[in-house]
């Protein structure tokens, strides 16, 4: 059935009794516009006898009600009319009891073409269907372009288009004023498709794997003692192409001695897919252990997820919470009451995905503030940790190869077979399940761990292994239990893990597990009064003796710079001693800090430390170090470290109880990009080659901080950035030739990992001239006049006298001025002898046109 409404923004007062408004009435198909008083009184609605009256509509039998020496009549009891009162929108709708579901008849349906609104937001023309009973259907792709639910609705075929009533919509009123051909549509959030906002941290990088090229890391290191004199060597060789990474590195042990001897560390070809979060490794790695297994290096093969291909990808279950909006809104995010987020939504259910919490626990709260200023706050507590995974998300390792022994010094010491693998997967947001298996000649072992999240105590995590000796028959257990809570003011953690004799696994092939490893922690904060911890480890071993001790840690930072802290050792088994550690450290600018300590035993012995350290910065400089120590080391040491752009220096001298030492190193790299070579620092990271001809002598600088000068051919290379993420690399404008023009001053890269990426300015070289242009007459052209090129369309503005300055090149040209209804032209040369910045004379412009009369003299 057909309804209209109005809205109104209007007033209530207070009586004794109840609550008067003034609201606007929706009726049927009236064209009628009518402001109604209506009444609140212990629940019921009573409206103005006069506004019934007016719209012609009869009395109820029911009594009148009286209030001021004025008559109402309650609204439940009017004659075959639905109706609704609605404060938020001040709307009185009234509408005819609703006639059995039907079609209308075809020729009771009037073409419109409708400005429709949802909810007083942004009105769109849509076409719509008018009844003749006032009842309105909608273009369904209209109503759809709001985000109205329509799925449950049924559609009316018409002209081969889909319509809806408006009617039909779940809650909503329609309010129809045929003279301005207007539909205003008001309907509560559930009416709406829900909607979704994700953290901007889950979103996705492509790295650029387009580039080609190769480096070569050194490191030299030399000593000198009384008794030795030793010098070292460390290289490293990588190539890179697509995918795919290729590095090896090698030692070089006493080079200048009599104890020569090269030892290869690492051969490894690294392959990646981000778009996945995949890695291939091929060579030497070092195993995933999970979260019973212990790391093995091996030479062979990996193949596992890498979340580190897509840094900004969040592994672990984040909060969602949902938000209910009737009209546009803004939703800020605090977390712990920081500021977080803040998002603009459309009207109807939303959720906020992924919000940016804290690993721990912690309170949201959202403040959903809309159009009329008014607030709704939705507070939740969550608990957040990275030992889980996400819902359906797998995490994986498999590994099969040779375990390696004697790692930096034997380069092929390469046994016994193996097989191992990894699998973690999230059942939901509480429970991630975890199998894993390794798989040698004579030995299997198999083990099971789960994480298990309690929100309201904390996370759990329980493991079980078991493994078998095939040709000894033993066969041997471990199993452990941990619990852990963190809060924004405290923390709380404890483990134990107990291990049969027989238990064997990568990594520890030949050593005994210990019986029993158990520690326990506890942390609370005091806000400016500092933060305490205590520890407790408790370790029972096979082969060696039993240990188990207790810590306590205190620090306080005050007046904004100073920091003290208490550290204290307390053994609780006879093969330790008591120590205790108070140190205070004080800035001195943004790179250097000093630090004086003092430690004593339970021996008696103790003594007292000076530090006084300047630490690098990102780019070129330099840093230093000095240090004085007495007892139980009589040591003094001074050191510098010099880093430039293409080499760090480090030299350090020390004296400890009465022996001198002398140390040194020179560590950096070359890189080789599309036939360039390129001298850096160390290249460890993945790194940009910068290519901006013409441009030497320019800053670069990588956030915010200079790292690189570009040198006479305009080219360098930038260290140090962050693979699979954004870096945002700049050239400093202040330095840049009055000559050159650049189209812009700042690029992004995402380099993948290790790898290097071509990064050019599209730099070009202007040649301005200037000149004084006149007209046939001997008068300058008026200033503001606009000289453009007949043939490129290049507009060069006029200013004062008639002067003018053109970005040209030696050559031929023709322009065109223009001022007001005027206009006339200029052939101008520009000979090879103009340099930049120079001048033409003065020049002629001819032919005279006067637009209105279509004639040049």
């Amino acid at each position: 059935m057909g309804s209209a409404a109005f809205s109104l923004h209007a007033f209530a007062f207070q009586t004794s009794a109840s609550t008067e408004y003034w609201l606007k009435v929706a009726y049927g198909s009236s064209d009628t516009q009518l402001r109604a008083r209506v009444l609140e009184r212990d629940g019921r609605w009573y409206v103005l006898k006069a506004d019934l009256a007016a719209l012609d509509l009869p009395e109820p039998d029911a009594l009148w009600f009286r209030d001021d020496g004025e008559l109402f009549f309650p609204l439940a009891d009017l004659h075959a009319l639905a109706w609704k009162v609605d404060v938020f929108w001040k709307l009185l709708h009234l509408a005819p009891l609703p006639a059995p579901d039907n079609q209308p008849p075809m020729e009771s349906l009037n073409d419109s073409w409708l400005e429709i609104s949802v909810n007083g937001g942004t009105a769109r023309v849509g076409f719509a269907l008018v009844a003749d009973d006032g009842q309105v259907y909608v273009d369904s792709d209209v109503l759809q372009g709001f985000r109205l639910d329509l799925s449950a609705l049924e559609a009316l075929q018409v002209y081969q288009r889909s319509f809806h009533a408006v009617s039909s919509i779940p809650g909503s009123w329609a309010v129809l004023d045929r003279r301005r051909q207007r539909l205003e549509l008001y309907a509560p959030a559930e009416a709406f498709r829900r909607g979704e906002i994700a953290s901007s941290y889950s979103r996705l990088v492509s790295p650029d794997f387009s580039s080609r090229g190769s480096f070569l890391n050194y490191g030299l290191f030399s000593s000198h003692t009384p008794q030795d004199d030793r010098f070292d060597g460390q290289f490293e060789a990588g190539f890179f192409t697509g995918r795919a990474l290729l590095t090896s590195s090698q030692l070089a042990r006493d080079i200048s001695g009599d104890q020569q001897r090269a030892v290869r560390l690492e051969s490894t070809l690294r392959l990646d897919w981000p778009e996945s979060m995949r890695t291939l490794r091929l060579g030497d790695s070092v195993g995933f252990a999970g979260s019973w297994g212990l790391p093995a290096r091996f030479g062979g093969i990996q193949w596992g997820t890498n979340f580190g291909t897509q840094p900004g990808f969040i592994t672990f279950p984040m909060p969602d919470i949902t938000v209910d909006a009737a009209i546009p809104s803004t939703v800020d995010v605090f977390i712990n009451n920081a500021l977080r987020a803040s998002e603009q939504i459309d009207p109807g259910p939303f959720t906020m995905r992924e919000l940016p919490v804290v690993t721990g626990s912690g309170e949201i709260r959202l403040v959903v503030r809309d159009l009329f200023g008014r607030e709704q706050v939705i507070t939740e507590s969550f608990y957040a940790t990275p030992q889980l995974l996400r819902r359906g998300l797998h995490e994986y390792s498999y590994e099969v190869g040779s375990l390696r022994r004697n790692f930096g010094l034997d380069g092929n010491d390469y046994e016994q077979g193996f097989i191992a693998g990894t699998h973690r997967y999230g059942f939901n947001d509480r429970l991630t399940g975890e199998l894993r298996g390794e798989l040698l000649r004579d030995v299997v072992t198999v083990g099971a761990a789960t994480n298990w999240l309690w929100p309201q105590l904390g996370e759990f995590q329980l493991t079980l292994a078991a493994s078998n000796n095939r040709d000894s028959g033993r066969r041997g257990e471990q199993a452990s239990l941990g619990f852990r809570r963190q809060g924004s003011r405290w923390g709380l953690g404890a483990s134990a893990r107990i291990s049969s004799p027989d238990f064997v696994q990568l990594g520890a092939l030949d050593t005994a597990p210990n019986r029993l490893r158990a520690n326990a922690f506890g942390s609370v904060g005091f806000g400016r009064a500092g933060a305490a911890t205590v520890g407790y480890v408790q370790q029972k071993s096979r082969d060696g003796e039993d240990v188990e001790f207790a810590t306590f840690q205190y620090s306080l930072s005050f007046f904004s710079a100073l920091n003290l802290q208490l550290n204290v050792f307390e053994p609780l088994s006879d093969n330790l001693q008591r120590s205790a550690q108070l140190s205070l450290s004080l800035p001195l600018g943004a790179r250097t800090s000093v630090q004086v300590s003092g430690n004593h035993q339970q021996s008696g012995e103790g003594g007292g430390r000076l530090q006084l350290q300047r630490n690098l910065q990102a780019g070129s400089g330099f840093g230093y170090r000095v240090l004085a120590e007495d007892d139980p080391l009589d040591r003094i040491e001074a050191g510098v470290q010099l880093r430039g752009s293409a080499a760090t220096l480090t030299a350090d001298a020390a004296r400890i109880n009465g022996s001198e030492q002398i140390r040194s190193s020179l560590t950096g790299g070359v890189a080789m990009m599309a036939g360039h070579f390129y001298l850096s620092r160390e290249l460890d990271q993945s790194f940009a080659v910068v290519e901006a001809p013409g441009l030497a002598g320019i800053d670069i600088y990588h956030d915010n901080q200079r790292v690189a000068r570009t040198g006479a051919d305009g080219r360098a290379i930038v260290p140090g950035l962050r693979a699979f993420q954004e870096n945002r690399v700049r050239l400093d404008n202040t330095s840049l030739p009055m000559d050159r023009e650049i189209q812009s001053l700042e690029e992004s890269v995402i380099p993948a990992f290790r790898q290097g990426v071509a990064l050019q300015f599209a730099v070009r070289r202007s040649h301005w001239v200037g000149l004084h242009l006149y007209t046939e007459d001997n008068k300058p052209l008026p200033a503001g006049s606009a000289l453009r090129d007949v043939v490129s369309g290049a507009v060069f503005p006029v200013g004062f006298d008639g002067r003018v300055y053109l970005d040209v090149s030696p050559g031929r040209y023709r322009y065109r001025a223009n001022w007001g209804e005027q206009s006339c032209e200029v052939a101008l040369t520009v000979p090879e002898s103009v340099e930049s910045l120079g001048e033409l004379g003065p020049r002629t412009c001819g032919g005279i046109c006067d637009k209105e009369m279509q004639t040049c003299q």
